[in-house]
């Protein structure tokens, strides 16, 4: 006989299926459980990092589902044929996926996260349960018996009422509402199999007593803490937990670096137990405030607040808004070939390479593939507390976004529609595969039309392979690979970044990368430099390659590396790996965002990524900028296009204005012209009319009440003292005399008579006046 050993948490959860499996076939069974304070010791024993598995002789099985089929099978409650099965897998399949959208709402509820409750009940609660409710109701109803299937019960019967169960205890009235789901659950908890063991357990009668969660420790019940709640309450579900949903200090986004960090970053708890996932109880229950941060004791570092004012868990996202570009596809045309895609024509979103996609780390130690916050496909919680590119995308775009990771776990873990097909330790190599699962999770998408749609794919690649045997990118492998996307992408624009550069912000030469990969750590500088080079060379392959091959609707950006600036790059890593935290991501998703808005010519100084700065699509070319837009961007504004002009840009041919349109231009231009010049003149010929003084006539000054003219005779120069003269040494006299102003246009100065100065040129003697006078008599 086989031995059987469970392992999961002390919960229904995950694991309560697998139990009543075991129950109802009346196998004996190990079931070991352990508290989430015991969880990072036990984990350590986990095949895979995340829990629950199953040991069968010394055999190890992951996950739950998988756990959940292998038991039905081996016990006889899978199906009576290969048909049911399928179906009951099916069954299984559809309910989960459907109550995704559940999940917001049951937070709220719980208090774990804030939320408007009553508009998130009407807008994605009910309408998830309504539909999976509806569903079961109806393949009851058809069924022969009680249960899912009319040949009799089955694990998807165990599985379904677990997780009714839930939503029950925390909205009773929707066993009014639904009242032939209220009676299939309380139907298959009172089967004969599992009976004994369900009211040994679970009190099932009182919805209150179910809704309070316990754990046994040391034979007595301890009610769990908010976070250990929020874990367990997921679990029951059925769905991994996304960021969005829940709040933790490891997803803290720092605004700003203006932080007294030190090099090695040990101040800051994201890079120390909490971004490990070493999560302490909130604050009042065992620790005090100044164990968990070394920030002003009482102040939240994000937003000044007093810690009694929040929770420890809400403190991880912030709630500013930090994102305000205008939408610009109202009015210009886009979308019609690469060189006009906007960011508001992105409907669907991808992700390839290594673990910088994975987002392994995020959720450290344990190392779970956290897909749900990787800044390429990221999509949980929005961009206030999660800075991702879909998140970005999001601000944009009205329709939602197809493909964006949600939660944790592995690429097979996650359902199909998450389009990140990225796997842990890939390098070059392997894109050919994960470019053909991509291709065929779209091909077998069932939306309308998902072949006209605008599909972004993110490959970030060459870190693993860089750090960890000092590898060379291999071209050939690239180049299948965007060749695979290119005959299976309709519309795609393929984004391939190259290994992390990580600078100084006062240094920007040097990659301190080196500093954390085993490969690189003992070489020397010029040996990096020249493997850096061969990166950069070959990526530059991979680009040429790919302007061979373009298509109008399909092209590839380049970028040889990923690079991110800092004053304190440490901070950036999770402790002793190569693996970016939540910041390393947040200033990853900000540098590709800003470097693809911006195009070749963006300069890190021009938006610090430490700070909530973005580049905004330009007036002047509202698209994402490559290689089909960086040297003549192709602009045409919904008021002056035609239908021809618009197909002309599909085709990427610029469209050509008639004669009658660039003649009016010219006739605009000119009659601006004229208008201005004409102005112009008008101006200054009313200015120069209104002057009392020539343009070079000479100002008098005035002097204790008496004008006093400019002089200059000869000899005489202007002394120092503005409105005096010196006499020249010739006329002592000149010296102790002063003159006046002629009458005009100045004004005569009163009771004064004229005086005439012999030296004065036009002076005539009483002798001279007098024969004048007498001439002609």
């Amino acid at each position: 006989m086989s031995n059987y050993k469970l392992n999961y948490f002390d919960a229904r959860a995950l694991g309560e299926t697998a139990r009543l499996l075991f129950t109802a076939a009346g196998i004996e069974f190990e079931d070991r459980r352990w508290t989430w304070d015991n969880w990072p010791e036990i984990q350590k024993t986990s095949p895979t990092g995340v829990a629950p598995w199953l040991e069968v002789d010394g055999q190890f099985i992951p996950e739950s589902f998988a756990i959940n089929r292998f038991l039905a099978n081996k016990f006889g409650f899978a199906g009576k044929d290969e048909f049911e099965k399928a179906f009951v897998d099916a069954t299984a399949d559809f309910y989960r996926f459907t109550m995704e959208d559940s999940r917001p709402y049951t937070w709220i509820a719980r208090g774990i996260i804030e939320g408007d409750k009553d508009s998130v009940y009407h807008s994605q609660f009910h309408p998830a349960v309504e539909k999976a409710f509806n569903y079961i109701a109806s393949l009851l109803e058809k069924s022969e018996s009680d249960f899912v299937t009319s040949s009799g019960i089955t694990w998807v019967d165990f599985y379904l009422v677990e997780n009714m169960l839930t939503i029950f205890n925390i909205v009773p009235k929707l066993r009014d509402e639904f009242p032939a789901i209220s009676n299939y659950e309380i139907k298959v908890h009172d089967h004969p199999l599992i009976k004994d063991y369900n009211h040994g357990h679970d009190n099932l009668e009182g919805d209150d007593e179910r809704n309070n969660r316990h754990t046994v420790e040391n034979g007595e019940y301890h009610e769990f803490s908010a976070l250990e709640s929020y874990f367990f309450f997921d679990f029951v579900i059925g769905i991994r937990p996304p960021a969005h949903n829940y709040k933790t200090a490891a997803s803290i986004t720092e605004s700003d670096e203006e932080s007294e960090e030190k090099d090695d970053f040990k101040p800051h708890e994201e890079d120390n137990e909490l971004n490990r996932g070493l999560l302490p109880r909130p604050v009042g229950e065992t620790q005090p405030i100044d164990e968990l941060n070394s920030h002003p004791i009482g102040i939240d570092e994000d937003q000044g607040r007093p810690d009694e004012s929040i929770s420890f868990i809400s403190r991880a996202f912030t709630t500013r808004k930090t994102f305000s570009c205008p939408k610009t596809k109202t009015d210009f045309v886009t979308g019609g070939n690469i060189a006009t895609l906007n960011p508001e024509d992105v409907e669907v979103i991808a992700a390839m390479g290594d673990n910088v996609a994975t987002g392994e780390g995020l959720w450290s130690p344990t190392m779970i593939e956290f897909r749900g916050a990787s800044f390429a496909i990221g999509g949980d919680a929005s961009i206030d507390g999660l800075v991702t590119v879909p998140n970005i995308l999001r601000e944009f775009t009205e329709h939602p976004l197809i493909g964006v990771s949600h939660g944790m776990g592995s690429r097979d873990e996650l359902p199909f529609y998450q389009l990140n097909v990225a796997q842990g330790r890939s390098n070059t190599s392997n894109l050919p595969e994960q470019a053909t699962e991509l291709v065929r999770r779209l091909n077998n998408f069932t939306i309308k039309d998902i072949r006209g749609k605008w599909t972004m794919v993110i490959v970030t690649i060459g870190t693993e392979e860089l750090c960890s045997y000092c590898g060379v990118p291999n071209v050939n492998a690239i180049n299948e690979a965007t060749d695979i996307l290119n005959r299976g992408i309709h519309k795609g624009f393929v984004v391939v970044i190259g290994p992390l550069y990580i600078t100084l912000a006062s240094e920007q030469n040097k990659n301190l990368l080196r500093d954390k990969c085993p490969c690189l750590k003992p070489k020397s500088d010029n040996y990096i430099q020249r493997l850096l080079k061969e990166w950069e060379n070959g990526l530059i392959e991979v680009q040429e390659h790919n302007l061979e091959v373009k298509r109008r609707t399909f092209g590839v950006l380049v970028l040889p590396f990923l690079t991110v600036t800092s004053r304190y790059p440490k901070s950036l890593f999770v402790r002793n790996t190569t693996l970016l935290n939540r910041r390393g991501h947040n200033y990853a998703a900000k540098w590709i965002w800003n470097r693809l808005v911006s195009g070749p010519k963006y300069n890190l100084s021009d938006a610090i990524l430490s700070r909530d700065k973005y580049f905004c699509p330009s007036v002047g070319c509202p698209y994402f900028r490559n290689l089909e837009n960086f040297k003549d961007c192709p602009i045409l504004r919904h008021v002056d296009a035609t239908e021809e002009d618009v197909q002309d840009m599909k085709k990427g041919v610029r469209p050509k204005r008639d004669k009658f349109t660039l003649y009016k231009l010219a006739l605009i231009v000119v009659g601006l012209a004229f208008c201005t010049a004409t102005s112009g003149c008008i101006i200054f010929y009313w200015m120069s009319k209104h002057q009392k003084h020539g343009r070079f006539d000479m100002e008098p000054i005035v002097e204790d009440g008496i004008y006093k003219e400019y002089k200059k005779p000869r000899g005489l120069t202007v002394s120092s003292k503005k409105g005096d003269v010196t006499p020249s040494s010739e006329d002592d006299e000149y010296e102790k005399r002063s003159y006046r102003e002629p009458e005009y246009p100045y004004r005569k100065p009163e009771n004064e008579t004229p005086f005439y100065d012999k030296n004065l040129l036009g002076y005539n003697s009483e002798e001279e006046e007098q024969s004048f006078l007498n001439i002609g008599r």
